[in-house]
């Protein structure tokens, strides 16, 4: 499985949005587990938040 490192975003708030990846890789770290494409995406659903991928993050802040 290809891992992808998405990053949940909140509108355009960027600082917001590092601070949910700083979270969400704290705790991947703590629980010694990864999380599947299907966990990030009904998480992002139930939260009503929108995924980027990382490598966007370029393109879209120029």
């Amino acid at each position: 499985m290809t891992s992808w490192w998405l990053m949940a975003v909140a509108g355009k708030q960027w600082p917001a949005a590092l601070e949910v990846k700083a979270l969400l890789q704290a705790s991947l770290w703590t629980l010694g587990s990864t999380l599947t494409n299907k966990e990030v995406f009904t998480w992002a659903n139930s939260n009503n938040q929108r995924l980027l991928h990382i490598g966007d993050i370029d393109s879209t802040s120029k």
